[in-house]
């Protein structure tokens, strides 16, 4: 609130009295020495206007709006007065009724470049940012140096999403008056979000420096922090922000998301508990606990969270898509769709909810509509599908029968061996087709049509007219259930590969088969598709020769495969997709989780079954046992979230039936496996 600290000096003599106490910071006898004059002379205009200052610096603003009403019902000339009381109604609250006040100011006092700056304060808080800005722009107008008003017409610039310019207000500001802490730690929330993290950092730290005591300079230097991934640095900011302001509910929230990320949910609970019991009608607080619980697999518990958050705030579009995946999750996919739908409405541009109204879609089997959607990865945050070449994308309108088109992958492995199938089809209609994939898949591709070039997307690919990314071509062709690209065995192995592995395997004298039980760590879902090899032990009990499809053996598996006996590693001989391919050709059947081993045995059409979670990835539908994409698969679900042991159980039991066996005789498990 800006200083409004002249009162004229008057008769009688009491008030001069009663001004001198006020000067020498005597403010309760000031006071006192107020209501007694007021006594003698109830209109007395000086010292109402005295008695108003003296309200507001004992924070009484109802009190002081009061006197300074009747103060001005005496002299509503009094420019500073209104000007006064427009600063008592701002920390009121009444911003519409501040304007006002501040305007009558300027009718008075046209050059009060306070009162401009004060009002621009108070359109911002009702969200008139425009004549916020038209309004410092006033002040500075009639003194440059005003650092107040150059300052605020930063905040207005903010908030209107100008923060290049926002930035400039603020070191305007900052180079007039080089001790402005709340210059600096506004500064920082523009450079925040023009995701300048390192200079909104510095920015925070400047303002901490000028003001120790500053807790939102604390808090804003947290979210940089946590936006810089230096968690532990944003947990201790965040707590500084609490120590000083203990009913901070965004530092709370805030500091609970640091502690999730760091795995520490307990904590992150505790602190949204914190936020909620300080703001319960704080919809992100709500929002992120929520976050946890679905983090934590208790669906009931954040589903009810982001119903608070909705309730409080029907629009929060991100609450809707949260709660539209934990349906997801419960397989409740119309609940979900419904979800997606309302945050798409509330915010047409949110990438990450279209992205995932395309997989409901897709997995729900709608497929030409799913598509659609799924082009949407390619706008979000960190997007799938982009390329950087310059080079016009080809839709599938365009006439290519002259030209060349270069198709890229995108995401894992699995999917480029899922999806190369649509390069044939794309061989039918260019000239010429070039298929740029990861360095490991190139030797398995090569075989997969005489007129496809496979190039590694290491290394600049040959000259080409169009291009499209690899998972767009189901759209392009207009894919539905009925016209996915079906052949039994579209991969056949390297010769020279197949014949490797009949020298290192030899005679058979029982079935082969292979296993994978984990995939790749980093995939955002693998803690629900990956199985401990614990769980799958019961299965090599069984009497078949087994053979490890995988080369990636996690830490917690190790000690459990050593002692295994029943399973042959072959990490040495498995030097990449090829080889698997030609170890693949002697096996009987595989048994994997949902990894590229699925798909590359898919694909070679080798009888696979696949393990699924409760909800399993959208290219395997819903509820169904086989797959419309390889006819030699066979899908295995889960009954129950996290239940693989019964999965397993029936697995172990269908093979018996299947290949006739039974189980193996106890053997000497101290002998380490093949490693």
């Amino acid at each position: 609130m800006p200083s409004r600290n002249k009162v004229s000096v008057a008769v009688p003599l009491q008030f001069e009295k009663a001004l001198a106490l006020y000067q020498g910071g005597k403010y309760s006898a000031a006071q006192h020495a107020c209501k007694s004059i007021l006594r003698q002379i109830p209109r007395h205009p000086e010292t109402l206007h005295l008695l108003g200052v003296l309200a507001c610096l004992n924070a009484e603003f109802d009190e002081a709006n009061e006197i300074f009403g009747l103060a001005l019902s005496i002299n509503p000339n009094h420019g500073q007065l209104h000007a006064i009381r427009g600063d008592t109604l701002q920390q009121l609250g009444r911003h519409r009724e501040a304007i006002t006040s501040y305007d009558r100011t300027i009718a008075l006092q046209p050059d009060s470049v306070e009162a401009y700056s004060a009002r621009a304060e108070s359109l911002m808080a009702i969200g008139h940012y425009d004549q916020a800005l038209d309004s410092c722009d006033q002040a500075i107008a009639l003194r440059p140096t005003f650092a107040e008003a150059h300052a605020n017409r930063g905040n207005a610039l903010k908030a209107l999403s100008r923060f290049d310019e926002a930035v400039k207000s603020y070191d305007r500001a900052i180079n007039l008056k080089p001790d402005f802490a709340e210059a600096f730690s506004n500064r920082g929330l523009a450079l925040h979000e023009l995701h300048r993290y390192r200079d909104a950092l510095s920015s925070y730290e400047a303002a901490i420096r000028l003001n120790p005591q500053l807790p939102q300079a604390y808090y804003n230097r947290g979210n940089a922090l946590l936006e810089l991934k230096q968690y532990e640095d944003a947990i201790e900011s965040y707590n500084r922000a609490i120590s000083i302001k203990p009913d901070y509910p965004e530092a709370y929230s805030n500091r609970g998301n640091a502690l999730a990320v760091l795995d520490r949910f307990t904590d992150a609970l505790t602190s949204y508990d914190q936020a909620i019991e300080l703001a319960d009608g704080y919809a992100e607080a709500f929002f992120n606990r929520g976050n946890v619980f679905r983090e934590l697999d208790k669906y009931v518990d954040a589903l009810s969270d982001y119903d608070r958050a909705i309730a409080i705030n029907p629009q929060y579009a991100e609450s809707h898509c949260n709660r539209g995946l934990v349906f997801l999750a419960l397989k409740r996919y119309a609940d979900a769709l419904s979800d997606f739908r309302t945050a798409i409405s509330l915010k047409p541009d949110f990438a990450d909810v279209f992205w995932n109204q395309g997989t409901t879609l897709l997995t729900t089997g709608a497929l030409e509509e799913g598509w659609a959607f799924y082009e949407w990865r390619k706008r979000l945050d960190k997007p799938y599908g982009t390329s950087t070449f310059w080079q016009p994308v080809w839709s599938g309108a365009e006439d290519i029968s002259q030209k060349t088109l270069l198709v890229y992958h995108e995401q894992g492995l699995g999917d480029v061996i899922q999806f190369c199938r649509y390069v044939k089809l794309c061989g039918a209609r260019a000239a010429r087709v070039i298929l740029s994939v990861p360095g490991r898949l190139v030797s398995l591709l090569k075989r997969l049509a005489s007129n496809i070039e496979i190039v590694d997307a290491a290394e600049q690919p040959p000259n080409f007219d169009y291009q499209c990314a690899l998972m767009s071509l189901p759209l392009v062709f207009g894919t539905t259930l009925d016209t996915i690209p079906v052949d039994p065995a579209y991969l056949t192995p390297d010769p020279e590969c197949v014949t490797a592995w009949t020298e290192r395997l030899g005679d058979r004298d029982k079935p082969r088969l292979g296993l994978a039980w984990s995939g790749n760590p980093r995939q955002q879902n693998d803690r629900y598709r990956s199985i401990p090899f614990g769980n799958m032990e019961p299965l090599l009990n069984l009497d078949v020769d087994w053979h490890a499809l995988q080369t990636e053996v996690r830490d917690s598996d190790l000690g459990l495969l050593r002692r295994s006996s029943r399973l042959r590693l072959w990490n040495d001989e498995i030097t990449g997709f090829a080889n698997t391919a030609g170890l693949v050709q002697h096996l009987d059947l595989i048994v994997t989780v949902d990894t590229s081993i699925a798909h590359l045995a898919g694909a070679m059409g080798k009888p696979t079954w696949i393990l699924l979670p409760y909800a399993a990835d959208w290219r395997w539908l819903t509820e169904r046992s086989d797959s419309p994409w390889y006819p030699s698969v066979r899908l295995w679900r889960q009954k129950t979230p996290g239940d693989w042991e019964s999965l397993v159980g029936l697995i172990k039991t269908e093979l018996e039936l299947y290949f006739g066996v039974g189980v193996q005789k106890p053997t000497d498990t101290s002998t380490e496996a093949c490693a």
